[in-house]
């Protein structure tokens, strides 16, 4: 019963985009929304809404960070109605709104801190890339 729950999980993660609901995915596999939502809960630790939420939110953080796309566009482009849903579910997991994420992450990367994860030394970066490839 278990692993139902974790292929809903897989389900929400793959299509957050499109209009999901929590009946239509109960539905889907035969269960109650009441029944779906806590046994999400209790299996995943997140209520329907909230894994979507997160998807959603996720994939926002990407976008934000790797395209020029305006946060409108970006939480059309997710599946949340308006750019004020976004920020407000997108607070809820980065404790900033997209805006500040993005501009926090644009100092990290061009401002005075370096890049994001710190300074990578070439060399020890190679040596364990190519043990890696050669299986060690």
């Amino acid at each position: 019963a278990m692993k139902r729950y974790y292929h809903v999980a897989d389900e929400i993660y793959r299509r957050f985009q499109s209009d999901l609901t929590l009946a239509g995915l109960a539905s889907e596999i035969y269960v109650s929304p009441s029944h779906l939502s806590r046994s999400l809960k209790s299996t995943v630790g997140l209520t329907f809404s909230e894994m979507l939420s997160l998807a959603r939110s996720e994939e926002a953080e990407r976008l934000l960070f790797t395209t020029e796309k305006t946060v409108d566009e970006i939480a059309n482009q997710v599946g949340f109605a308006n750019r004020k849903h976004l920020a407000i579910n997108f607070k809820k997991w980065y404790k900033k709104t997209p805006t500040d994420f993005r501009l926090a992450v644009r100092k990290d990367q061009f401002g005075t801190q370096g890049p994001v994860f710190g300074k990578i030394d070439e060399n020890k970066a190679k040596k364990a890339l190519e043990g890696w490839l050669d299986g060690k």
